[in-house]
């Protein structure tokens, strides 16, 4: 089943896969901050920190029992932010690699939110957006295993940025998100089948890759919550585009939708009746790969699967008694084919 077999000196007398990494960390963090509005002069919350994180994997090997990798990290960083007040809040955080396996690695965190009196509501603006520019985890240099292994030492950082807002509308129960991502050099884990002389995937490998080119994903979505005396209607609607679905598959578009009754029997007991849906368009959905347990990118053109084009419904009863609660739920009710 798998392309390669790899002899751990672990695990030369066994069969099965088992497969075991260990990890110890250890992480420090000296700061000093300043509360908002300790001076009348600063409205703002200021903090400054020094951290050292040391990091130990110990992964097995095919000359000795294990092999180690130690990281030292050492980063300097600050935020400054303001939460009293009803108008404005932000929040910004920024830190820096100074010292060790992570030098020159940063983050900068920023979140804002607003409120606008609009209309006769006061509509809530969101702000976030970060820049990261840094070393992949761990796990995507290096992993050893009885049929997966790589040692990737020349792996590049990967920038990251991120804008997006949210407004919403309290009275109308209205929401709206955008989001714009932009990444270089992204890193991710993919699979890939050798085939059989008539085109079946016979041998399976995992491995870590890294992209060298820009991918841009935007995402938009709309949530509206209705209620009708004891009806309540949910919704979400989410528009996804990817500029490189090889690496980043995401469907076009995703619905959730859940609708019920909310109601009490004798004011004591509280119902709720209904039923949710989730529908996604068809796309190349990642694959579950079983020994790494996490998923990844299906690499083979020739055997690619597409998911999704078919609605997953689920009917639910919750009760709620005296802070007791008991429901009966069930899944896909609608269970059939599907869709490729």
């Amino acid at each position: 089943y798998y392309s390669a077999t790899y002899n751990l000196v672990d695990n030369v007398m066994r069969d099965s896969i088992d497969d075991a990494t260990k990890h110890l960390r250890i992480k420090n963090l000296f700061a000093i901050s300043l509360l908002e509005g300790f001076n009348k002069w600063m409205k703002t919350g200021l903090k400054a920190f020094i951290s050292h994180d040391f990091r130990k994997y110990s992964l097995p090997d095919t000359i000795n029992k294990t092999v180690d990798f130690n990281e030292n990290i050492i980063k300097i960083g600050g935020q400054i932010s303001k939460t009293q007040g009803k108008f404005l809040h932000y929040n910004i955080t920024g830190d820096f690699g100074i010292v060790g396996d992570r030098f020159g690695d940063f983050r900068i965190d920023a979140k804002a939110d607003v409120n606008i009196p609009l209309l006769g509501d006061t509509a809530r603006i969101d702000l976030e957006g970060f820049f990261h520019n840094e070393k992949p985890d761990f796990y995507m240099s290096h992993y050893h295993a009885k049929h997966f292994w790589w040692d990737n030492d020349d792996i590049n950082k990967v920038s990251h940025t991120h804008i997006g807002g949210t407004v919403t509308f309290p009275k109308t129960k209205t929401r709206v998100r955008i989001g714009i991502d932009n990444i270089n050099d992204y890193s991710y884990l993919a699979m890939n089948y050798s085939l059989s002389s008539s085109g079946l995937p016979i041998k399976l490998d995992a491995y870590s890759r890294q992209s060298d080119e820009s991918v841009r994903v935007f995402t938009a979505q709309l949530s509206q919550n209705l209620k009708f005396g004891v009806l309540n209607w949910e919704n979400k609607v989410t528009y996804q585009n990817s500029s490189n679905q090889q690496i980043i598959p995401v469907p076009d578009i995703n619905v959730w939708s859940n609708i019920y009754l909310d109601f009490k029997i004798a004011r004591v007991l509280k119902c709720h009746f209904g039923a949710d849906i989730s529908y996604f368009t068809s796309y190349f959905a990642p694959e579950y790969c079983s020994q790494l347990g996490t998923f990844a990118v299906q690499e083979n053109e020739e055997v690619r699967t597409k998911v999704g084009n078919y609605p997953f419904v689920n009917v639910y009863a919750n009760f709620v008694l005296k802070g007791c609660r008991f429901f009966i739920m069930m899944s896909h009710v609608n269970q059939g084919q599907g869709n490729r």
